[in-house]
């Protein structure tokens, strides 16, 4: 059986916005993670190779954090996305601060430089996302800040569901704490059909 691959609006890099001048800033955090990823572990790999006969120089712990994130990285490469790519990201993030640390010349402006960015960042999501989260709402899990779109979905789901029940929402779980209702997960996958089929008549959809 074969299963149609998916990118987020069609691009291939998976990146939740097409790569525009306008829309760097945006990107930016996920261009950095996709560009630092590959360089990271093939530097880490050079080292080991280069340092593996200093007895100083612990290669074999290098080489297995190294080879175990990039294998991740190729695992999730097939069909990328940003999503899946930080999810596997922890070893590579883990190998640039000990290679920063392992460098004290660049160590100090790195640093600077981080925290420079992380406030930049921080700022800016700060700015922008006031006036785009401007609808104020009262839901069944509490006061939220939304935008109209968002609302409308939240309130249709509002009308057609009760608190504590059970909902399936595929795309992305954004709906289970504003309006408080819980996830059926459909396991193991290799439950009898007949018993499936049993499952999902005795569910109550809403219309």
């Amino acid at each position: 059986m074969q299963y149609p691959g998916h990118y987020a609006q069609g691009l291939a890099l998976g990146l939740p916005e097409t790569i525009a001048w306008r829309t760097l800033p945006r990107l930016a955090p996920y261009l950095a993670i996709y560009s630092l990823l590959p360089v990271v572990y093939c530097v880490s790999l050079w080292q080991c190779w280069r340092q593996r006969k200093d007895p100083s120089f612990l290669w074999e712990k290098l080489a297995l954090l190294s080879m175990v994130g990039l294998f991740l990285l190729l695992e999730v490469a097939e069909s990328v996305n940003w999503l899946r790519l930080y999810a596997v990201s922890i070893p590579g993030i883990v190998l640039l601060i000990w290679t920063l640390d392992r460098t004290p010349k660049i160590r100090s402006y790195a640093v600077t430089l981080l925290w420079v960015g992380v406030a930049c960042l921080a700022a800016r999501q700060t700015i922008l996302s006031r006036p785009t989260y401007s609808l104020r709402v009262e839901l069944p899990g509490g006061h939220a800040a939304t935008t109209p779109q968002s609302y409308e979905k939240l309130h249709w789901i509002e009308q057609r569901t009760e608190p504590g029940e059970f909902f399936l929402e595929a795309a992305w779980p954004g709906m289970y704490i504003p309006c408080t209702c819980r996830i059926r997960c459909m396991w193991p996958l290799w439950i009898d059909s007949t018993l499936l089929a049993r499952r999902i008549s005795n569910w109550r959809f809403n219309s």
